[in-house]
């Protein structure tokens, strides 16, 4: 695994945001205070945006636990399996495209 990117988690979510004149305002902050992403509820339903808020405020976290997951699973594949035998393992299929989305998230490959 490469050396990580982007600000390490954990992040946390702010509601309001913590500089916002006003309720309309969402924030996300690195654990060291650093800004990671703001908006406002003014596009999406307020529902909405606050998902969307909650799931970008726990991406490092589901990074982590995916890498973890995939980690252990791999543990578990047979060394030996021939490429054809990969080729038609459901498990094995999802692994290259895990492996992908994290390569994706991380920069790595565009």
């Amino acid at each position: 695994m490469s050396k990580t990117k982007h600000t390490p988690g954990k992040w946390e979510l702010h509601l309001p945001a913590k500089d916002a004149v006003d309720d309309s305002w969402w924030e996300v902050e690195g654990k060291g205070g650093e800004h990671i992403a703001q908006n406002n509820f003014g596009g999406n339903e307020r529902e909405t945006e606050l998902a969307n808020a909650r799931l970008i405020a726990k991406a490092p976290e589901l990074l982590k636990a995916l890498e973890q997951a995939l980690k252990d699973i791999c543990e578990y594949c047979p060394a030996d399996m021939t490429k054809k035998e990969k080729k038609a393992c459901n498990l094995c299929t999802r692994i290259v495209r895990w492996k992908q989305l994290i390569a994706e998230a991380k920069g790595e490959i565009q």
